[in-house]
């Protein structure tokens, strides 16, 4: 890591660490700095903190999230994976969505980290599942915000579709990848990470309902 890095980062006081090997959202922490001065001695915690652990941690941009995705919880950027599928037809193959909110506190919005996932109809992008947490409890509300969540248009759907579809392209050997997909301040559709191994089970989760035979029928085109 690299102090210069980090006074960059640290312009608007903040920033998102995470550890460069975790999954599920666990050991995500927003970093809060009030003074320049205060830098130089959490570096040096960490430093010390990583050499005990070897650990390797990326820091990055805290981003900020379109007014309407952060309404339903704003105290984690809320996401929406996307599954594609890139045929040996060179077709991508939108195979399912899901939106996924923080909850409880929590600074992700993963499942497994206290999230909420619900169902995206992938032909409308309107949310047509209740929200659904990892202790099968379905919300038909936000419990946080009171927004209801059947029947929510996620805003930009088409601008997103065509998004990740020109990703789906950028490295054809990975034909099959679950994209977390930020809608930024200002509409821009910003895309946080591609997953090699997405998990399909999101959107089976929320939507009640087994996918292999869609991906059968698409796998081999």
């Amino acid at each position: 890591m690299n102090l210069m890095f980090f006074f960059d980062l640290l312009k608007e006081k903040q920033m998102i660490i995470k550890p460069t090997l975790g999954s599920e959202g666990s050991g995500v922490e927003i970093v809060k700095i009030a003074k320049e001065d205060d830098l130089f001695e959490w570096f040096t915690s960490l430093q010390t903190k990583l050499q005990k652990t070897k650990e390797r941690w990326v820091g990055e941009e805290l981003l900020v999230q379109s007014d309407e995705m952060r309404s339903f919880y704003p105290h984690a950027i809320n996401t929406l994976r996307i599954y594609t599928l890139l045929g040996t037809d060179q077709v991508t193959r939108i195979m399912g969505a899901a939106v996924r909110w923080g909850n409880n506190g929590s600074h992700t919005d993963n499942i497994h980290n206290g999230g909420i996932a619900a169902c995206v109809d992938v032909e409308t992008g309107i949310v047509v599942s209740p929200g659904i947490d990892t202790n099968y409890k379905t919300y038909l509300c936000h419990p946080y915000s009171s927004k209801q969540i059947i029947g929510y248009k996620i805003e930009h759907w088409d601008k997103i579709l065509a998004v990740v579809t020109e990703a789906s392209r950028v490295l054809p050997q990975v034909r099959h990848v679950g994209w977390d997909v930020v809608i930024g301040k200002n509409s821009e559709i910003i895309i946080l990470e591609g997953n090699s191994r997405p998990d399909p089970i999101l959107v089976q989760l929320t939507n009640r309902k087994g996918i292999w035979n869609d991906y059968k029928r698409n796998i081999g085109k």
